[in-house]
């Protein structure tokens, strides 16, 4: 199957055609002359950019606290690839794994650290639940499909465990070498501790989250975290029904620290009620903070492709798959609210209007 598309535009205003052969990017240039099964002329207001991942989401729909399908989370909403954020331990990644095969939209996953995964709210609370053996074989069953582990730090998880559970899973880390993401949250454990224990390559999600233990101390950040930058640890937005403060976001950026990546931590509670809705609602709650759009593309594409290890995704370069997302930047009149309860407006920003995805173009209605 041979698509052309015509007049790509990325955000950046560069405009190209794009041959896509067998779901592939066959070719990138200017008015290719090729014959094709399917000709996409792209509108002149439509921009075009590698599709869209998000790397924290909990698509396992079998699960009662955080739950979701792929599909509502993914293409239909312009996200041509979700990561599960570790809703699965050992346990059920086999099912999971099963489940996701028959899926348009690209589906991987970040083990839980607790075999168990999230069935309760305090999976990390018993050490024993936290077993090195069960983990390295699950990986081994499914290498293509589990990119790293999972650690949710934070009281209602850890019980009184405090830092254990992350020393733990850090060194299972270590030993898989594999990236390892950490919810922050509550105290204990101090976010100081938690920074101080990761190293390049692992993630801290929930970034700007409204919390006391979070990355201000005294309206300065935190050295921890500007240490564990400097080492090469990544930062996600990670939103969520609680992570997310447009207060915090907002002075982190006017003192010059940006996250790595945007996500949404989607689960059916937070997409159906609020405040997360979707990734593209994210994506424009960092507009309003004053992300510019570049860097949000780049935020959801590039950068969670490189951190993650998708080595075929997140950029339009001949070779590699031809996931798409076509969105507009145009006016819109966009109530958002983040996790405290602050509301703000929007009147520019980004909707989906369609992604290319294993060699089919979705329109999203």
């Amino acid at each position: 199957m041979k698509i052309l598309i015509r007049n790509a535009r990325l955000i950046t205003d560069e405009v190209f055609d794009i041959l896509v052969v067998d779901g592939l990017i066959e070719r990138i240039g200017l008015n290719l002359e090729v014959e094709a099964d399917r000709v996409i002329e792209v509108p002149s207001n439509v921009y075009v950019s590698p599709g869209w991942i998000d790397m924290h989401t909990h698509a396992f729909k079998h699960f009662e606290l955080y739950s979701d399908g792929p599909e509502e989370i993914g293409y239909k909403t312009g996200v041509t690839c979700v990561v599960d954020a570790g809703t699965t331990g050992a346990d059920d990644m086999a099912q999971f794994y099963n489940d996701t095969r028959s899926n348009i939209t690209r589906v991987y996953a970040l083990v839980n650290i607790a075999h168990q995964g999230i069935k309760t709210q305090n999976e990390l609370a018993n050490l024993r639940d936290i077993q090195f053996d069960s983990i390295k074989k699950i990986i081994e069953t499914y290498p293509d499909f589990i990119l790293g582990l999972k650690a949710r730090m934070s009281a209602s998880v850890v019980g009184g465990q405090g830092i254990e559970p992350l020393l733990i899973g850090k060194s299972f880390a270590n030993r898989l070498n594999l990236p390892l993401m950490v919810h922050v949250g509550s105290t204990p454990p101090d976010l100081d501790l938690i920074a101080n224990t990761l190293d390049k390559g692992d993630i801290i999600t929930h970034i700007f989250n409204g919390k006391e233990n979070g990355m201000y101390s005294s309206d300065v950040i935190l050295p921890s975290i500007l240490s564990a930058r400097n080492r090469g640890v990544f930062f996600d937005v990670g939103h969520g029904k609680e992570s997310f403060s447009f207060d915090v976001a907002q002075k982190a950026f006017k003192d010059g620290f940006l996250s790595d990546t945007i996500s949404s931590d989607i689960y059916s509670r937070n997409r159906l009620e609020g405040p997360v809705y979707s990734l593209v609602h994210t994506m424009n709650k960092l507009l309003y903070v004053g992300y510019s759009p570049e860097k949000i593309i780049k935020s959801v594409t590039e950068a969670p492709a490189c951190i993650m290890n998708l080595s075929m995704l997140g950029k339009i370069r001949t070779g590699l798959f031809a996931d798409l997302t076509f969105y507009k930047y145009d006016e819109v009149n966009l109530d958002l609210t983040d996790s405290v309860g602050k509301q703000v407006h929007l009147d520019k920003g980004f909707i989906p209007v369609g992604v290319l995805l294993k060699g089919e173009y979705y329109e999203i209605k």
